[in-house]
Parts: C-alpha cells; sequence; structure tokens
C-alpha cells in the first residue's frame, strides 16, 4: 500500500517511518509520536485518554513494548499476567529470535503469542520458573516477581551494574 508520494515516487508505511526516524535527529521515534498524538489527540488505543499513565503507555505502544487488545483498547487498569510481562520485556530487548522447546510442567497448556517470549525469558535467566516447575503463565504478577524479571533483564541481558547492593527486607 502507498501512503505517499515524494516526486513521484510512491512510499509504503515502512519507508515513511525510516523518513520520518532520518528527519527527527536525536528523537526517537516514539519520543516523536508522542508529540503527533498531543497534537493530533488521536491514541492508539481507545481507553487511555484520561489515564495518568496515557504519555508512557503512548510510548511504551510506539516503542513496540505494548500492542493493547484487538478491539484497539489498552486496559490499563487490569492486571498484568506473568506472560504479559516477560512479553514486554522481550519486546524492550528487540524480540530476540530462539529456538528450543519449554520445559516447564505447565508448556503444553502455553498460548502461542507468549512461546518465543518465555523461552528467551528462559534462556536469558530473566525467569525460572516455580519450585513445582511451572510457569504459570496466566498468574497475575506480583510486584516481588515484576521487580525480580526486571532486575535480570537489567543485569543479565542489558549489562547494567548496580553497585553495591544491600538486602532490603519488607514486612
Amino acid at each position: 500500500i502507498t501512503y505517499a508520494y515524494v516526486n513521484g515516487v510512491g512510499l509504503d508505511a515502512d519507508t515513511v517511518i525510516l523518513l520520518i526516524k532520518a528527519a527527527l535527529g536525536k528523537k526517537t521515534y516514539a519520543e516523536f509520536m508522542l508529540e503527533v498524538n498531543k497534537v493530533l489527540h488521536i491514541d492508539p488505543v481507545t481507553d487511555i485518554a484520561d489515564h495518568w499513565g496515557h504519555d508512557y503507555i503512548i510510548e511504551a505502544y510506539y516503542l513496540g513494548i505494548v500492542v493493547g487488545y484487538d478491539d484497539r483498547t489498552f486496559r490499563p487498569d487490569e492486571h498484568v499476567s506473568r506472560a504479559e510481562f516477560v512479553t514486554m520485556l522481550w519486546r524492550a530487548a528487540g524480540e530476540p529470535k530462539v529456538e528450543g522447546e519449554l520445559d516447564f510442567a505447565d508448556a503444553e497448556s502455553f498460548e502461542d503469542w507468549y512461546v518465543d517470549a518465555v523461552l528467551w525469558g528462559v534462556e536469558t535467566g530473566v525467569i525460572v520458573g516455580f519450585e513445582d516447575h511451572t510457569f504459570r503463565p496466566d498468574d497475575e504478577i506480583s510486584r516481588a516477581q515484576m521487580a525480580t524479571f526486571v532486575y535480570r533483564y537489567m543485569k543479565d541481558v542489558k549489562g547494567y551494574y548496580f553497585g553495591y547492593l544491600s538486602p532490603v527486607t519488607f514486612k
């Protein structure tokens, strides 16, 4: 599909995006699209206009980290599952190609849309599963699990050095 013509040359969506990126200089595509969104007031999802996380959701959307649902909603106040969260991290890492099979006891129940993300999570050490050798993809992710996944992602995938860390305990 041709989206624009420049000097008689038809441009497809991927080419238009490349041209926008080149014209942006130091701005990212996501930052640029957030500005476009603010001017045009057209959200890629329909249920975030008045949500406190609007700009963060838009930026994550244009970074390709989140996509929303087929009905064009984002459902920002719903719980996030373990499968959804590891998929967001996998997308943030650039959706690296993975091969292999999952060895979790509950792997037969996994849905196709997150299998590669879980495989990547296991390969990188971001996820390890539970003592009963399950991953429980549909379980709501806890803050502790989310923090653990992000810590492992930052340290082991991105190579971030946190310096000396002392243990923290919560009541």
